[in-house]
């Protein structure tokens, strides 16, 4: 399984930018991204975000609200661009990755 990870984030920040087809996952594939607490507890919101351009941005999937950890998995398309964004940031950090059943 192909898998692609962001990096980690720890406040209310957009996280890195991932060109989608750098990372070797190609616009328009349908992927799995899990938004996980890393490390102990996320208190916040957080989501995914796609882009054909790097900056108009549009939600893929449904906001991830917690406040005790946990893992969310949301089926989404990629486009070009991805990132993950907190908001209502409370405490702890956030990561999310991108996943394919395409090898590589």
């Amino acid at each position: 399984m192909k898998q692609k990870q962001t990096a980690i984030l720890s406040s209310a920040v957009n996280g890195a930018t991932i060109n989608t087809q750098e990372a070797g996952f190609l616009p328009g594939m349908q992927v799995v991204v899990d938004l996980y607490a890393p490390v102990g507890a996320f208190s916040g919101t957080v989501k995914s975000q796609t882009s054909v351009d790097g900056s108009t941005w549009v939600d893929a999937g449904t906001p991830w609200v917690t406040t005790a950890g946990g893992l969310n998995s949301q089926v989404i398309t990629l486009a070009q661009f991805f990132r993950i964004v907190t908001t209502a940031y409370a405490s702890g950090s956030v990561q999310g990755r991108i996943l394919s059943d395409i090898g590589g």
